[in-house]
């Protein structure tokens, strides 16, 4: 982590990753999702499925990696005493 460092810089730290994450993941994502909408085959847009999905969570990868990065994540889970594990 990264917590040495001036709030500041983490947040420049910060910021450039995500950019860069986006400009990554998002212009292949919009690629697959234009050709998708494009081409009409049934085939074509079965098989482009699995690669938007891939594609989105490598980008929610690239944002988790980032994040663990440059800051600390304390959960406070609450409301759940009700619920079944089964259902």
């Amino acid at each position: 982590m990264l917590n040495g460092l001036p709030p500041l810089l983490i947040g420049l730290v910060a910021g450039l990753l995500l950019l860069l994450n986006t400009l990554v993941w998002v212009p292949c994502l919009l690629l697959l999702a234009l050709a998708k909408l494009l081409l009409l085959f049934k085939v074509v847009r079965l098989r482009l499925d699995p690669l938007l999905v891939g594609i989105a969570e490598a980008w929610i990868a690239g944002n988790g990696g980032w994040m663990r990065l440059t800051q600390r994540t304390a959960w406070d889970v609450a409301g759940n005493d009700g619920l079944d594990r089964r259902g």
